[in-house]
């Protein structure tokens, strides 16, 4: 749009008196001072008439100035169309620069790097790439909450990253949209282990790694922080320090059970209630005697002393766990930072059938490693957590040549599970025709080439468990002995 010029042509009889052109023209240079208005006058000869016309008609000496009214409302109209379509690019402007003027803005997504060039541990935060434009205003505010309850209540930011189901997803993210002073706050809040299964989880998370699905994740953690902030504290996180606060959320739950037991008053167990995860508050109740509901029930109408002083004990008891806790804790970080990658290689490059051998040898000697394992890769024997009625609908809904690959793929018992599972009639029948003639041929490539395909389909429930499209059985729930390791097994495999 041409903001700073414009142009105006007035057209006149040629007999127009100078006196009235120079007076139109001062008025249009007037209007339109603000364009810098460039004026031409074009003069044309009317049509001859007579006087007046037979139907008593306008005279011809008004000709003139009719045409010069009518001219000049259309020169009006224009000028008022184009005042109004001044302002409108005027305030267009104006909100342009306001959400510039608003805080750093973050990038859009180039093709081919998705997020832009991001630099992580920076001053600021991060940079763009010259691919990057458009200032994303909800985007900034999301990242503006979280910032904001990091400085202000990091125990928040804590608690929520640990509700989160897919917590991993968008945390390598966040890290890079955060400035080198906010990561230090965060690494101090979470601490070391958590950080890196924080991380360990997004390397896992698989699945749409796109930047809108990254801004949801941030849109959902920050959602979740200000549903938060708008309910207030709880009576035991107004009464306890940030750092107690984390130390509580950031203690495996054993810990925290054997410490409130210990203590065993309403304010131990107040925090026994608050601090557990809803899956392990709920175990514990499944588990616990009339005595323990009575107390958790019981637990009600405390004062901040109590509270305080209940923390305290708990806390001490906590830091003196047996060293057990300890080795424990050095044992999962040797596990995620020295043992994992390497074993995940491993189980990559194996057969189906071997990467169970394996697995069932390191729950016998590690099983701890194993749920890290379980989170960036599946072998077969994790299909016997999938409920059956959800693996029968997925069997259902895949195509016949995946059906067939499950099955061909699959170690025995699996396979048989399978063919179970399948729905009676044409497509059961259809599946194991084509099985049998798979096997009767022997062709290895043909083989090796429907386990692919069957670890494809493995890999896809893992991504639908990781998304809590259905719940994972828990190893006591799964019947048979695939979760199981006895004495003597778990002897041959430490020597294993």
């Amino acid at each position: 749009y041409a903001e700073d010029t414009a142009a105006a042509v007035l057209y006149a009889p040629e007999d127009t008196d100078e006196k009235v052109l120079e007076s139109a023209r001062g008025m249009v240079q007037e209007t339109l001072s603000k364009f810098k208005p460039e004026i031409t006058i074009k003069k044309f000869t009317p049509a001859d008439t007579s006087e007046t016309s037979d139907t008593g008609g306008t005279p011809s000496s008004l000709l003139p100035l009719a045409l010069f009214a009518t001219g000049g409302l259309i020169l009006a109209g224009m000028i008022l169309l184009g005042l109004m379509l001044r302002k409108s690019l005027e305030s267009l402007a104006e909100g342009v620069r306001s959400s510039r003027a608003d805080g750093p803005s973050l990038p859009m997504p180039s093709a081919s790097a998705g997020v832009g060039t991001m630099t992580p541990g920076t001053s600021k935060g991060m940079t763009h790439d010259k691919g990057t434009s458009g200032p994303l205003p909800f985007l900034n505010q999301n990242l503006k909450v979280v910032k904001q309850v990091l400085k202000d209540q990091p125990s928040l930011l804590v608690r929520e990253l640990g509700n989160m189901s897919n917590a991993g997803k968008g945390f390598r993210w966040l890290l890079l949209l955060l400035t080198t002073e906010e990561q230090g706050s965060l690494r101090k809040y979470l601490g070391e282990q958590r950080l890196t299964q924080l991380a360990n989880e997004s390397l896992a998370s698989g699945g749409d790694d796109s930047f809108d699905a990254k801004s949801h994740w941030l849109d959902e953690l920050s959602e979740r922080l200000t549903m938060r902030l708008v309910r207030g504290n709880s009576p035991i996180e107004a009464a306890l320090d940030t750092e107690t606060i984390v130390e509580f959320l950031l203690s495996d739950a054993d810990t925290v059970i054997a410490a409130a037991e210990s203590v065993n008053d309403k304010g131990g167990w107040r925090i026994l209630a608050e601090f557990l995860s809803k899956e392990e508050f709920q175990r514990y109740l499944a588990k616990s005697d009339s005595a323990k509901w009575k107390n958790i029930v019981e637990a009600t109408d405390l004062g901040k002393e109590q509270i305080v002083s209940a923390a305290k004990r708990m806390i001490e008891n906590i830091r003196n766990s047996p060293s057990q806790k300890s080795s424990k804790a050095d044992r999962s970080r040797y596990f995620q930072s020295v043992l994992l990658e390497p074993v995940i290689a491993a189980l990559k490059r194996m057969s189906l059938g071997q990467q169970d051998e394996l697995v069932g040898r390191l729950q016998g000697v590690a099983p701890d490693l194993l749920p890290l394992i379980e989170e960036r890769i599946w072998t077969p024997r994790q299909l016997h957590r999938v409920p059956p009625d959800y693996l029968t609908e997925y069997l259902k809904n895949i195509a016949m040549e995946q059906r067939v690959a499950m099955i061909v793929g699959l170690p025995p018992d699996l396979a048989d599970r399978m063919v179970e599972l399948l729905p009676e009639g044409n497509i059961k029948i259809v599946v194991k025709d084509q099985v049998k003639n798979i096997e009767s041929r022997g062709d290895e490539r043909e083989r090796h080439q429907h386990s692919e395909v069957c670890r494809g389909l493995i890999e896809d429930l893992r991504g639908k468990a990781t998304n809590r499209e259905f719940r994972l059985l828990r190893p006591d729930e799964v019947e048979g002995d695939a979760f199981s390791t006895s004495a003597d097994e778990a002897q041959s495999s430490e020597a294993a």
